[in-house]
């Protein structure tokens, strides 16, 4: 059995569009997220998940995938980013730029760094009017992250991890579309993904399997940052979560 310890990360994630009108800020935008895994020890990292975030930038909100000990789980992580526009000569670009900060309770620390010009005009048709936003479909980078672990020797004789993946953001157009078109707020459009990731049968490590929303589960795995999943040297595969075509959530 994998030993898996998962330490809080904080988490400050920068994604943005153009050419919107203020009412825009309360609509969404819905990015997959992908973890290769290239290289380190001792660490069950994250290998997907989703990203919603505010359509102009704001706080978003990340359910990030694993497989621990064979078991498919996921962790919510609301409220734990925000995001920005990058623009060079005539160039624009939508930035991911994530710091895991070890804090006093975590001995875990590294970043996140992911960008992609933004080429891809598309509408947003919304209960109150119809958006044009510009953004990047693709957003390439990578990920590291690494825990002394306090210098504390597992019980198969491992201490500390390491990991060094790459990270890509797909943007998930049916879905933003779709949820924006219902107009559904950041936290529904949270909790429909979760929905779709539990369909896929993702499940939060302490829950049953009750509804995430309906308040009955063993816990919704909500938090204000991510982790790592550090364990005696399995390495992550690519994102079990794939997109999009499920029954409505």
């Amino acid at each position: 059995m994998t030993a898996v310890i998962r330490s809080l990360f904080l988490l400050l994630l920068v994604l943005a569009g153009l050419h919107l009108a203020p009412s825009a800020h309360a609509q969404v935008v819905v990015y997959r997220l992908e973890f290769k895994h290239q290289d380190g020890f001792n660490v069950d990292y994250y290998t997907g998940g989703y990203l919603a975030a505010p359509l102009l930038g704001g706080t978003g909100n990340f359910i990030l995938t694993a497989i621990e000990n064979g078991r498919r789980v996921l962790d919510a992580s609301p409220g734990s980013g925000t995001y920005f526009l990058a623009r060079s000569g005539d160039k624009r670009y939508n930035v991911v730029s994530a710091t895991i900060g070890s804090g006093a309770d975590s001995s875990a620390n590294g970043s996140y760094v992911a960008s992609g010009e933004a080429k891809r005009t598309i509408n947003i048709v919304t209960p109150t009017g119809t958006y044009k936003i510009k953004l990047a479909t693709v957003l390439k980078g990578e990920s590291l992250a690494a825990d002394d672990e306090n210098g504390t020797v597992k019980f198969n004789g491992t201490v500390g991890t390491a990991d060094f993946s790459d990270l890509t953001l797909y943007f998930e157009e049916g879905l933003t579309k779709e949820y924006n078109n219902d107009g559904f707020s950041l936290e529904e459009t949270a909790t429909r993904l979760t929905r779709l990731l539990r369909w896929r049968g993702f499940a939060n490590p302490d829950a049953t399997d009750e509804d995430p929303d309906t308040g009955t589960g063993t816990g919704t795995g909500t938090g204000t940052g991510t982790g790592t999943r550090a364990g005696n040297g399995t390495t992550a595969g690519t994102s079990a979560a794939q997109s999009t075509t499920s029954p409505a959530p």
